[in-house]
């Protein structure tokens, strides 16, 4: 749930959320904790009714009345669009803007390793290539 509510916060994927009809009564914060409680019940398999009743103040009948009018699947869709898109944004970084840390352990440049064969002393590699 914390992961979710920090993506819709970070990328303002639901305040794009709209009515189906013409009228919004709904507070906007109201309106996100309910399409965040509607999304972790259908993201989760909990359903509607368990999720409305946790400990919030929205009730199965607000969490239903949100999901008819604002959860639609044309505003889903535009929702993973904004996500991914935020997503690819983030990821399309400069190159060399961030340096990848190395692990203390592997030395920066490191000779190929060739492994030798216990009884004769050459390389297993040298071997193989001489018996094909």
């Amino acid at each position: 749930m914390d992961m979710l509510t920090e993506t819709a916060l970070r990328t303002g994927c639901l305040s794009i959320v709209t009515p189906a009809g013409t009228q919004n009564h709904l507070d906007p914060a109201v309106l996100f904790e309910r399409l965040l409680l509607l999304i972790y019940a259908y993201g989760t398999g909990t359903g509607i009714r368990a999720v409305a009743a946790g400990d919030h103040p929205h009730t199965e009948d607000d969490l239903r009345y949100a999901r008819r009018r604002y959860l639609t699947v044309e505003a889903c869709r535009e929702v993973a669009r904004v996500v991914a898109n935020a997503t690819f944004a983030v990821r399309q970084a400069p190159c060399g803007a961030r340096a990848r840390p190395r692990s203390p352990r592997t030395p920066p440049t490191s000779p190929p390793s060739t492994r030798t064969s216990p009884p004769s002393g050459t390389p297993a590699t040298g071997a193989r290539n001489a018996a094909s």
